[in-house]
């Protein structure tokens, strides 16, 4: 773990910008202990890990793609060029119909999705309800900057309960299963196929189960078709990156 860790925050370091996950943040910390060791172990000959950020980071003062630059070094050193370039999508990420197109020119399916877009509790829980399906078995969905949800600045009239607090009501159902849950699951229902949620100061990572325990279904019915086990990026307006 401590590896993984170093080896991020090395990585982060050596670029110019310096992206604010390592230097404003800790993000070294999930990425490190989540991320790395799946992009290490993935099998890069079978398919491509397909991995999706939102947010480019267009409104920071040394400018967009600092994390771009982080992505390219990772995939260079262990998949020795297998995943392609990087593919924007762009648009804003609470609305259903750009969240659509999204996943119809990426084609889904995704090992990783990073939320560092918008912030707003609207736009996180709009994508998130959109692309956790998209995730998958095995792959994780990060969200950073959780704090913001909080700060009536920056969202004096939030349209539905913060984001940590609707995660807090899912961490609550995995902890007791189906032990005194019943207001929780009334306010926020755990999603499906969920194994884990593991936070950290601001962000929290949610980890999509592996197949064999999966009981995932599209909305209005059927399995989807997934992969089993994740890199792209996108941002605020917002534009996306899609490694692929």
């Amino acid at each position: 773990m401590a590896f993984g860790i170093k080896e991020f925050y090395d990585t982060a370091q050596s670029k110019d910008p310096v992206t604010d996950k390592v230097v404003a943040h800790q993000y070294d910390l999930m990425y490190g202990i989540f991320l790395l060791p799946l992009y290490h172990s993935f099998d890069h000959e079978a398919r491509k890990f397909k991995f999706l950020e939102i947010g480019l980071g267009c409104d920071m003062n040394y400018g967009p793609g600092a994390s771009v630059a982080v992505w390219k070094s990772v995939k260079k050193a262990v998949a020795n060029g297998l995943l392609k370039g990087i593919n924007p999508l762009v648009g804003d990420q609470k609305d259903p119909a750009t969240l659509e197109e999204w996943v119809e020119k990426s084609g889904g399916n995704f090992d990783v999705i990073i939320d560092d877009g918008g912030h707003k509790n609207s736009q996180i829980k709009a994508a998130f309800d959109r692309l956790w399906i998209e995730v998958n078995y095995g792959g994780f969905y990060f969200i950073e900057d959780l704090q913001v949800g909080r700060s009536s600045s920056y969202e004096p009239k939030p349209e539905l309960e913060t984001m940590s607090q609707i995660i807090q009501d899912w961490i609550d159902q995995l902890l007791v299963g189906d032990w005194n849950v019943a207001e929780s699951r009334q306010r926020h229902p755990l999603p499906q196929d969920v194994a884990f949620i593991t936070c950290q100061l601001e962000a929290c990572v949610i980890a999509k189960t592996h197949a064999k325990f999966a009981i995932q279904a599209r909305p209005g019915g059927g399995k989807r078709q997934m992969h089993q086990a994740p890199l792209p990026l996108v941002e605020n307006e917002q534009v996306i990156q899609l490694l692929v």
